[in-house]
């Protein structure tokens, strides 16, 4: 690359476009590999429909241009024309790279149903990086724009914008990088079921992250050393630096990326997962990742799917919910509501198809008022509802709608909008239906009782088979049906479990064991973000979304400086595990429970005005979330009885049994802590010792 003292045109200052001639054959080989690395990522996002890599494409468009620019420079070095496109091209191009990258983390974190995690909101996420890159490109071309004006006062102000805008770029990629590791470490630490699935590749992916960023940092580093050296400067005296710390690092990122592709990742204005079409499968169902159709899985009938074979997740719920071709429920078997029994035709006509329900969930009783006097019929049918229907509508309406927070400025959810969506889908209807023959059990201490469990494992048999129908072909307007199904079936599951415990435990110690520790409705429960996840962002924007909304969860800190005498036995635990192999998994356990008594505590000081910006979620979601959030490792301890697991859990019934007062949780926690001491004996028993005492217990 030959020196040249060719010179712009310029009267009044000593400015060279360049201080050598261009090398041709530097300048075609640049072509060629951009304009080819283009045309491979132009294939591949339109393969893949990964369309966030529009803006990484148009990168390499701008740098095949850019260098472009310079083989007309070669022939023409007093060309100003030449020098502007390979100038700003070459020097922008970076910045849509970098736009690509700051979506593709957003997009991550979604996917892996990590929002939680996120350092910013995540909603947030592409908001503020992309717009630090606009910024910094603006800069960046503007800056060029203004040097080829011709003077030395304009020259040296568009140096100066350069370098602002380079500096900008440098934070914000910072700023970016610290946000992905900080999210890596708290995923590592806390793995959602998407991430523990191995569906989705996101370490994979990070890598390649913060690989393609340290490539771009250096470049910008590069740059911004270049400007400040000036026109004269060492630098861009020699063409060779322009070729080491731009081109080949730039065609670099690009060949990472062409043959480290990261796709499959979750649109958030769509709610779904953009999928390789040839590699994702049916084109029918819900729309979701491979690894993410948990729910849709564990629909089959089959005693064990294979999506959870290959996971080695539990697999209860599902196996027990699967119509069997017995048309009569078996009260012995908490899950057992199995029905040959199919969703018809709607009976409410809303003009569309209805939403249905992916999550498996727990209705809530209803008190005996009006149904009381209505005799019952032989069961309910999918496709028609009577007189009896009716009247369990009505009590789900004044009494049981009202039960389940127990909070009038939630009672309208329950009472009105929870009751117009189960309109729009039958399945939900009878779900409803069930919650209130059980509530009314509830209410009724009479021996008839068990005619209205019967009743609602009949309504539930019903609903559960409509929910299953649905999961076959779901589509957006089905998905809150299956949300609401979902959240109606966890309180269904904590009140039936104890209407039929008494029965079906009698004889069996190891059931009753079974059933508090959670061996059926724990991985339940657990499975319900598998059939959520791929509907969140569609379920967000919905009249339901604040169901979604744990508030200020992922503010909560738990500190060593919290005086609740809960939280102060809590961290005593730490000594019963620190020299286990499963240390880390217990601390991470611990603190999900300390989150979640504090997120419970919080309510009984809250001022009115303060819950409105928590969402609809009450005291009521701070046990389950610690199921939710918990480390799938732990539940695993939990299952082989490991003494560790047993103690922690005993806090968990702790906070079941603040919730007594509820009708589905009656009961519940007070039988965990039970159960437990029963299952550890006199050598655990200080370390469970409040949990008894707050269970009324134990009299020390």
């Amino acid at each position: 690359m030959a020196s040249s003292t060719t010179e712009a045109p310029a009267e009044f200052f000593d400015f060279k476009l360049y201080r050598y001639t261009p090398s041709l054959a530097a300048a075609i080989v640049s072509v060629i590999v951009f304009a080819v690395l283009t045309a491979l990522h132009t294939w591949r996002m339109r393969k893949a429909r990964a369309y966030y890599f529009m803006a990484f494409t148009i990168g390499g468009v701008f740098q095949t241009a850019g260098y472009g620019g310079r083989i007309w420079n070669h022939y023409d070095p007093l060309s100003i024309g030449g020098f502007v496109i390979q100038a700003i091209l070459i020097l922008v191009a970076p910045a849509l790279y970098a736009a690509s990258i700051y979506m593709i983390l957003g997009r991550l974190i979604r996917t892996v149903k990590g929002e939680h995690l996120s350092l910013i909101p995540v909603n947030w996420v592409t908001r503020v990086f992309v717009t630090g890159d606009v910024i910094a490109f603006s800069l960046q071309a503007g800056g060029g724009g203004i040097q080829a004006a011709g003077t030395m006062a304009m020259y040296e102000t568009g140096e100066k914008i350069i370098i602002a805008g380079l500096f900008v770029q440098i934070v914000v990629f910072g700023f970016f990088v610290v946000t992905s590791i900080m999210f890596q470490s708290r995923l590592a630490r806390n793995p959602t079921r998407v991430a523990r699935s191995g569906s989705v590749p996101w370490k994979r992916y990070l890598v390649v992250l913060y690989v393609v960023s340290a490539i771009i940092l250096v470049r910008s580093i590069f740059r911004v050393v270049e400007y400040l050296q000036g026109n004269k400067g060492y630098l861009i005296s020699h063409e060779i630096f322009l070729y080491i710390f731009d081109t080949i690092l730039m065609a670099i990122t690009m060949a990472i990326f062409a043959i480290w592709y990261v796709e499959r990742l979750e649109d958030p204005k769509r709610g779904k997962f953009v999928e390789d079409p040839e590699t994702s499968g049916s084109g029918d169902g819900c729309e979701m990742d491979d690894g993410v159709q948990h729910g849709r899985q564990c629909s089959e009938e089959r005693p064990s799917c294979r999506s959870c074979v290959r996971r080695e997740v539990f697999c209860e719920y599902p196996e027990e919910v699967q119509p069997t071709g017995n048309p009569t429920p078996q009260s012995s078997d908490l899950h057992d509501d199995a029905s040959p029994a199919r969703l018809s035709p709607r009976v409410y006509d809303t003009g569309g198809d209805h939403s249905r329900t992916e999550h498996p969930s727990t209705p809530a009783p209803t008190p005996v008022s009006a149904v009381s006097s209505v005799s019952r019929r032989p069961g309910p049918s999918a496709d028609t509802f009577g007189i009896r229907d009716l009247a369990l509508l009505h009590h789900w309406t004044v009494s049981t709608s009202v039960s389940i927070f127990k909070a009038p400025d939630l009672d309208s959810l329950w009472q009105v909008l929870i009751t117009q969506i189960a309109f729009e889908h039958p399945f939900v209807t009878h779900a409803i239906l069930s919650l209130a023959a059980l509530h009314m059990a509830y209410l009724d201490d009479r021996p008839q009782n068990s005619s209205y469990v019967e009743e609602a494992t009949q309504h539930h048999a019903v609903s559960l088979a409509g929910f299953h129908s649905v999961l076959q072909n779901c589509t957006a307007d089905q998905y809150e049906g299956l949300f609401l199904w979902s959240i109606l079936n966890i309180i269904y599951v904590f009140s039936i479990s104890r209407q039929l415990a008494d029965n079906a435990e009698r004889n069996s110690p190891r059931l009753r064991k079974d059933r508090l520790l959670g061996v059926e409705w724990i991985p339940m429960m657990r499975g319900i973000d598998a059939v959520l996840a791929p509907h969140y962002d569609f379920l967000r924007g919905g009249r339901i979304k604040h169901l979604l909304s744990l508030g200020n969860w992922a503010e909560l800190e738990p500190g060593d400086a919290i005086l609740d005498p809960m939280d102060l036995e809590l961290r005593r635990l730490r000594d019963i595990w620190k020299d286990s192999v499963d240390a880390d998994v217990y601390n991470q356990a611990l603190t999900v429970m300390r989150k979640a008594r504090m997120y419970c505590l919080q309510f009984e000081t809250m001022e009115p005005h303060m819950l409105a910006d928590l969402g609809w979620n009450r005291a009521l979601a701070g046990p389950l979330s610690f199921v939710h959030f918990g480390p799938q490792r732990y539940f695993t301890l939990l299952h082989q009885r490991q003494p560790p697991a047993l103690v922690l859990f005993t806090y968990l019934g702790a906070l079941l049994h603040s919730l007594d007062h509820v009708w589905f949780f009656e009961g519940w926690g007070k039988d965990i802590i039970e159960a437990i001491d029963d299952l550890l004996g006199d050598y655990w028993r200080p370390w469970i010792r409040w949990p008894l005492q707050h269970a009324g217990l134990s009299s020390e």
